[in-house]
């Protein structure tokens, strides 16, 4: 098992309240083809800020499209692989405006990315750790 595993997620939003998720490609060990959060794992010496900053160069290119980038939480998870390896750890979320064109999004890790409104969310494969905090975000709204 691993444990302690910190990683730095970022929820980027357009103006129309929809999320911009990842799916990843089949080759992930932790759910392929599943849709979830950009972001990763925060490396050794590395806040969770300057890992999401790493991250988003490394899955969206180095174009600024992320604004107002707010911290949302930390989220306690746990999953196991496709090779039954479980992770344990917590997720540090991040919520942002998206700004620009989704033209704009140079994908540079997964298989593909979309906008979703809450509502959409249940016709996709997200991560259930992931849901869960979309729907903690998409709660907070309505307060």
């Amino acid at each position: 098992m691993v444990t302690n595993y910190k990683a730095a997620v970022v929820m980027p939003v357009n103006y129309q309240r929809e999320m911009l998720l990842q799916q990843k490609d089949s080759s992930y060990p932790w759910g392929p083809r599943k849709w979830g959060f950009f972001g990763g794992k925060i490396e050794q010496d590395e806040t969770p800020e300057i890992a999401l900053r790493r991250e988003m160069g490394e899955e969206l290119g180095e174009r600024r499209l992320l604004e107002n980038i707010r911290y949302f939480g930390d989220f306690p998870f746990m999953d196991k692989n496709i090779n039954g390896t479980e992770r344990e750890g917590f997720l540090h979320v991040f919520s942002a405006d998206f700004v620009g064109d989704i033209a704009d999004i140079t994908l540079r890790e997964g298989k593909g990315f979309t906008f979703l409104s809450h509502e959409e969310m249940d016709r996709y494969d997200i991560f259930w750790h992931n849901r869960r905090v979309i729907d903690a975000y998409y709660d907070s709204l309505s307060r």
